[in-house]
């Protein structure tokens, strides 16, 4: 018997949850994201617009996508969508929460926006997922707020508490210490 195979599901716009397709004309999630990346090529300056409004989409691959977008253009207006996706999409039924956070954190680090601190030091607190904290290291390194800093230290000596036994679960906990210490030498460079 054949393993069934997902496929991505392509919601008319008024049947979403109430999300709205970044591109209201275009029902399919690979052509709105085929829209985005053409967009992103030819550097159309209605890009961090159709991004953010990405944020929204009912597709999760699309919003991934605007997020990427967003985090590759720094986008500082774009602070308060990213805040609201990642508070958002956290919980998602179809599993896509944790991908959906981890570029809406990325995002938000480039943006190197203040405002971004509470929500990554929230997700440190949380100790959910290793790539989630990861993210939220990263993200608070690259804002280099001092307010940040207690967080990152605590992450710190909780991952010290935390070495692995087991060969195969050392390298990313090394990993994780290093973006930690990383992250905890630029807040400390930052007047």
């Amino acid at each position: 018997m054949p393993i069934p195979v997902a496929s991505p599901v392509v919601q008319p716009a008024g049947d979403a949850g109430g999300k709205t397709p970044v591109f209201a004309d275009e029902a399919n999630p690979i052509l709105r994201r085929e829209r985005l990346a053409r967009m992103l090529a030819a550097d159309d300056p209605a890009l961090p617009a159709a991004a953010i409004r990405a944020l929204a989409d009912p597709d999760p691959t699309v919003v991934i996508q605007g997020a990427q977008i967003l985090e590759r253009l720094a986008h500082r207006p774009a602070v308060p969508a990213l805040l609201a996706t990642l508070a958002g999409e956290r919980q998602r039924p179809d599993g896509y929460g944790p991908p959906i956070a981890i570029a809406a954190i990325a995002a938000l680090g480039a943006c190197g926006d203040r405002r971004a601190v509470p929500a990554m030091t929230e997700q440190l607190a949380r100790h959910e997922d290793l790539s989630l904290d990861n993210a939220a290291v990263q993200a608070l390194g690259s804002i280099a707020d001092p307010a940040s800093r207690p967080a990152v230290a605590a992450h710190l000596a909780r991952l010290e508490t935390l070495r692995p036994q087991e060969a195969f679960a050392l390298t990313p906990w090394q990993e994780a210490v290093r973006l930690a210490t990383a992250s905890l030498a630029r807040i400390d460079r930052t007047p």
